[in-house]
């Protein structure tokens, strides 16, 4: 008897301790568009007026604002820049990657197929990544050839959406 309480104390603390995971943060896509209606490139905190522009539409019946007094969920666009066709799309690597100071976003930018036809039209392919945990300050985005697209201090979230895009 005295065993078996042990062992079901021990199988408990390690079932509970194993989905307890506070060292991962969760992305969400908010957006992943072909073709987003900007000329900037980098990595910028946004609000939900500017997804709408970047769809190409515009917020009809909604605030900018959270009503609920809910922590905010940091909206954070990834713009890679200008390309030549149609068919360039943005995929994160990870969903839900370690909690770092500051918290590094790997993505890779998928080109279109080589034997695919594709419009000769510029396009701006852009992903939009909301971060609801608290803990996470500063965002660095970091491309699928180690290259540093930009990062964000979202401590910088209440007085406005500023960005630092990389040289």
């Amino acid at each position: 008897m005295r065993y078996h309480w042990r062992w079901s104390w021990v199988v408990t603390v390690l079932l509970l301790g194993g989905c307890a995971d506070s060292t991962r943060v969760a992305l969400m896509t908010v957006l992943n568009h072909g073709n987003c209606q900007t000329v900037t490139t980098g990595v910028q905190l946004i609000d939900y007026g500017t997804v709408a522009q970047l769809r190409g539409t515009r917020l009809i019946g909604m605030s900018n604002e959270a009503g609920d007094g809910a922590p905010p969920l940091h909206l954070i666009a990834i713009l890679p820049g200008e390309y030549p066709t149609s068919g360039y799309s943005i995929h994160l690597n990870e969903t839900a990657p370690k909690l770092s100071d500051p918290l590094t976003i790997r993505i890779t930018l998928q080109p279109p197929p080589q034997d695919a036809m594709q419009a000769q039209v510029m396009t701006r392919p852009c992903l939009v990544v909301g971060i609801d945990d608290p803990a996470v300050k500063i965002v660095r985005v970091i491309d699928d050839r180690d290259a540093l697209l930009g990062e964000v201090d979202l401590r910088d979230a209440a007085s406005g959406p500023p960005a630092r895009e990389s040289p």
